[in-house]
């Protein structure tokens, strides 16, 4: 996956941020998660108990993965990323984006964007 040194709103200056999603095969972009989710009670529990969260947190922290490299290597507008990038609104993206890197997307392609 790609790097860059974080400058403002990822972690702390000089940090590295890796991101090593490949967004056409990561199931961040898949919307369905009833199969894994419905009646799972016990693989709810079992995936948090191995990974420190719930399922939810999980898929939002790779969505905006997916996300981040988008704003970095496109200049595509930020609805379309975050309906590619598998949030129901823009509004949850921004909410997500906010609370993760508190910094909006606009203000983190402004940063790290290429375009």
């Amino acid at each position: 996956g790609d790097s860059f040194k974080t400058k403002s709103c990822y972690g702390k200056e000089g940090d590295i941020i890796i991101l090593d999603i490949d967004p056409y095969n990561h199931p961040a972009w898949k919307t369905d998660t009833s199969s894994f989710v419905n009646n799972k009670d016990e693989q709810i529990a079992k995936f948090k108990k191995k990974y420190g969260e719930s399922f939810k947190d999980y898929l939002n922290q790779k969505r905006l993965q997916v996300a981040m490299d988008l704003l970095i290597h496109s200049n595509r507008p930020i609805r379309d990323i975050a309906m590619e990038s598998g949030f129901g609104s823009i509004a949850s993206f921004n909410r997500a984006f906010r609370e993760s890197k508190n910094c909006t997307p606009t203000q983190f392609r402004a940063i790290y964007g290429v375009y």
